[in-house]
């Protein structure tokens, strides 16, 4: 990745007991394209929420959140 080009991380806090999901953070770019990602990546974890809730797996969340962003970008769950 070439040194100029920021990586951004999405921090989703998510409870597979609930209904609960936070986009708690977006570093690096802060732009309004960045931010209408981070609620892309929101709303899709609510499907990953209840494949979490029915398999008690929290990390399936992943990869249903990663496909609403760019590659480049980094998603933590937690």
């Amino acid at each position: 990745m070439p040194a100029d080009k920021k990586e951004r991380v999405i921090e989703i806090h998510a409870d597979a007991s609930s209904d609960s999901m936070v986009v708690s953070g977006i570093h690096g770019e802060s732009t309004p394209k960045a931010v209408e990602e981070a609620k892309r990546a929101e709303r899709a974890g609510a499907e990953a929420l209840m494949l979490a809730r029915e398999a008690t797996v929290p990390m399936l969340i992943a990869p249903i959140a990663r496909r609403t962003v760019r590659r480049s970008d980094v998603i933590m769950i937690h």
